[in-house]
């Protein structure tokens, strides 16, 4: 278990009423006492040690005044009283409190108790004969924090002692002074340390040191759930393939620790980063978010509130390995104990996601509670995907790259409609590749000095998407000079750009499918899975067997009609020539 630092814890029933009247009153009668630990952190257990006992309390339901008389003796006794003074800037206990220590703390200030639960945490190890004033244990072993109840033999005022084992080793974590509960009384008047604030009950205290925090919960969604009710969706996008310019709505959700509600002010940071491939959606130069407190994926309207954007900050930092970290800030959480925080915003898949054929984006949230420590970390993943051929000749018998054939891409099975629109990298050593862009100018892709036609940014298709996902009809539009430049015999053929994700890394494999592709002159290898497109100068260079025989004499059936065709018109303009 991690911990932070850890402070003092006192209770706030630990401010008695100063200057009780001490004498030969009956002890409170013992009734079923309890100290109860609320939002106790999972896996620590409380131990309750009794070090005074309590007689002659005045008031109904709430004690105004009561009798306090110490328990305590040998090096405990010893350890309380040093303890004591030191809290007191070393001062020495008073005349009058000497036989009863436990009084004099009773006139402590809130601070001052403070202080003297860190001395006695720090002394606890000098203490030879602390467990014979082991009243009662409990722990918390949820895997959550939670009211938890320590069930007392006595009444009276405890050293109560929070614990975890770790390594195998024991480790203290905190001290609290804490009244138990006393039969017949609800309430004491208490002078109220912060981060008890909330204690209006005898026998209840907030250890102030928490567990870190768990990882917040982190949902992705279509961008339209950043302005609509995310409890309408429950189709996430987490694990699915996107393209360049998809725009997602991100959701944040912590849970505010009850404990909040003991603090005048309960700070809850929010640190979320993207990935580079992705931008945060901003106005004004400011990341939009908004914030709610309550149930965002419930249904009903009374279960989620929007915060204010007044009560928090958002600042956003660029980082060196392209990634931006956005830190949102709740100066004060305490008024939503027990409840839960939330923050969506969107984010837009950019250009450094179309630099190759697989890409992964990613978003990961922590959160900080109270400024202890971060809690772990929570992500979501996209995947974009690509694909590349080569394109050749032949020539003499010999392939040959092949630069300046221009292609469109279409989605989908079908080369006809509207082509995608990309933008055009050019690199230093004269190759070039291209990303989809839903806003970019060029309709052509057209393959480089290298023969290679490389289109990244795209969607493609994963295992549990549709088998229509990540479907790309290519279609060629100009053939390279001294190539058959007829659309007849111009390559046309569909891939599909399947994405899979092993031990984190996503990898792409091309898929050549038989649609549109009758000529075979796109061919797949069979090992690598690398495409090749052909041109061809001459129909001898085409395949004659067959469905391609077929389609081959239907072109050379396509070309004799061209060719009648141009030498009827050409006979008869020859015979008016010959009547004029």
């Amino acid at each position: 278990m991690k911990m932070r630092k850890l402070f003092a814890v006192v209770a706030a029933a630990a401010t008695l009423i100063g200057g009780a009247v001490f004498g030969a009153a009956t002890a409170v009668a013992d009734g079923t006492a309890t100290i109860t630990a609320l939002n106790a952190q999972q896996g620590c257990t409380y131990t309750a040690y009794k070090f005074a006992e309590f007689s002659n309390p005045q008031g109904v339901t709430k004690i105004t005044s009561i009798d306090i008389a110490t328990t305590a003796s040998g090096s405990f006794l010893t350890t309380i009283t040093t303890a004591a003074q030191d809290a007191k800037n070393n001062t020495t206990v008073p005349a009058e409190y000497k036989n009863n220590v436990a009084a004099w703390i009773a006139t402590f200030s809130a601070s001052e108790l403070r202080t003297f639960a860190d001395e006695m945490k720090a002394s606890l190890s000098e203490i030879t004969n602390l467990n014979d004033f082991n009243k009662g244990t409990a722990t918390n072993t949820g895997s959550s924090p939670a009211d938890t109840a320590i069930p007392l033999t006595e009444e009276g005022w405890y050293i109560v002692v929070k614990h975890h084992t770790e390594d195998s080793a024991v480790v203290t974590d905190s001290v609290a002074v804490v009244a138990s509960t006393i039969n017949g009384y609800t309430t004491m008047e208490f002078d109220l340390d912060d981060g008890q604030k909330n204690v209006i009950a005898l026998g209840q205290f907030n250890p102030k040191d928490e567990n870190q925090p768990n990882a917040p919960n982190k949902y992705v969604y279509d961008k339209t759930m950043c302005s609509e009710d995310i409890s309408k969706n429950t189709d996430s996008m987490d694990d699915k393939s996107v393209s360049v310019g998809t725009e997602l709505c991100y959701v944040v959700q912590t849970n505010v620790s009850k404990a909040a509600a003991g603090y005048t002010t309960y700070p809850i940071t929010i640190s979320d980063t993207v990935s580079k491939g992705l931008t945060y959606n901003e106005t004004d130069g400011a990341v939009q978010i908004k914030a709610y407190w309550g149930d965002m994926k419930s249904t009903s309207a009374d279960d989620k509130h929007l915060i204010d954007s007044s009560a928090y900050t958002v600042t956003t930092t660029s980082n060196a390995d392209g990634s931006t970290t956005m830190l949102v800030a709740f100066t004060d959480a305490h008024n939503w104990a027990g409840n839960q925080l939330w923050i969506s915003y969107s984010a837009t898949v950019n250009k450094d996601a179309g630099a190759a054929d697989a890409v992964t984006v990613s978003n990961s949230a922590k959160v900080q509670h109270n400024g202890n420590d971060w809690s772990e970390t929570t992500s979501t993943h996209q995947y974009v995907g690509g694909f590349s051929f080569f394109k050749y000749g032949v020539d003499n018998n010999v392939e040959a790259a092949l630069s300046g054939a221009k292609f469109n891409v279409f989605g989908g099975t079908s080369a006809t409609g509207t082509p995608l629109t990309f933008t055009k990298v050019d690199n230093a050593d004269g190759t070039s590749y291209y990303y989809y862009d839903p806003a970019g100018t060029v309709t052509e892709v057209e393959s480089d000095s290298e023969g290679n036609v490389k289109v990244y940014g795209l969607k493609g298709h994963m295992s549990t998407e549709s088998e229509d996902d990540g479907v790309y009809t290519l279609k060629e539009t100009a053939a390279p000079s001294g190539y058959m430049n007829v659309d007849a015999v111009k390559p046309v053929f569909t891939v599909r750009v399947d994405l899979s994700v092993t031990s984190g890394v996503v990898s792409n494999t091309l898929l050549l499918t038989s649609n549109n592709n009758g000529l075979k002159l796109a061919s797949q290898d069979g090992t690598d899975k690398s495409i090749k497109v052909k041109n061809v100068k001459s129909l001898t260079q085409l395949p004659l067997t067959g469905g391609a025989g077929i389609i081959l004499f239907s072109v050379i059936a396509a070309l004799l009609i061209a060719v009648a065709a141009i030498a009827t018109v050409r006979i008869r303009a020859v015979k008016r020539e010959l009547q004029a």
